[in-house]
């Protein structure tokens, strides 16, 4: 379906993870959840995780009883669960579509979570916002910073694209989002 759209000339941060099409009517913002990152965080995790489950599901480990049946399926569930957030890591994309007044967000072609469907003519802003996360791993407390873009609808703020880990492109998002609905802000820019 998206093949057919245009491809507009606004160079974005990266061509590769982010690209905007637009058909009149329709506007669709599509941001690729692959990083070169991404090759790293999924092998080595995978194959950590991935040989223990081989080899309990082998009977290579001595498997006695209940209890060593109910380690095989935990180690097996957690695997599988493993494996299917690296493979949507690898290849998925989240798609931010304005319809008319309707923007609509959802993840493919691996299912995840639905996204919100707005009505476009209550939302107020599209907006970056920058957020936190402390993490504690073997007593070391580290702080994460990540972007995210959020439609502003009264006090509410509905996050439509989150773990952004580059500004210029939740502001690119925010903005074309933005210009589209008719909500450009005075020194607003998108490239």
């Amino acid at each position: 379906m998206l093949q057919v759209f245009r491809k507009m000339s606004h160079s974005l941060v990266d061509k590769e993870q982010v690209s905007v099409h637009d058909n009149g009517d329709l506007f669709v913002i599509r941001y690729r959840w692959f990083t070169p990152t991404a090759v790293n965080t999924v092998i080595i995790p995978g194959v950590l995780i991935g040989i223990p489950c081989i080899v309990a599901v082998l009977g290579v480990a001595p498997i006695r009883g209940l209890s060593g049946w109910a380690a095989v399926a935990l180690v097996v569930t957690i695997w599988v669960a493993a494996t299917y957030c690296y493979l949507a890591k690898l290849f998925n994309s989240t798609w931010i579509t304005i319809d008319g007044g309707t923007i609509s967000v959802h993840h493919s072609p691996i299912p995840w979570r639905p996204g919100p469907t707005l009505d476009g003519s209550r939302i107020e802003g599209i907006v970056p916002r920058q957020r936190f996360e402390t993490q504690i791993d073997q007593g070391c407390k580290s702080v994460t910073s990540t972007f995210e873009v959020v439609a502003i609808e009264g006090d509410s703020e509905l996050p439509l694209l989150s773990r952004l880990y580059d500004v210029s492109i939740a502001a690119n998002i925010a903005g074309h989002a933005r210009r589209q609905l008719g909500l450009v802000r005075a020194g607003d820019k998108t490239e």
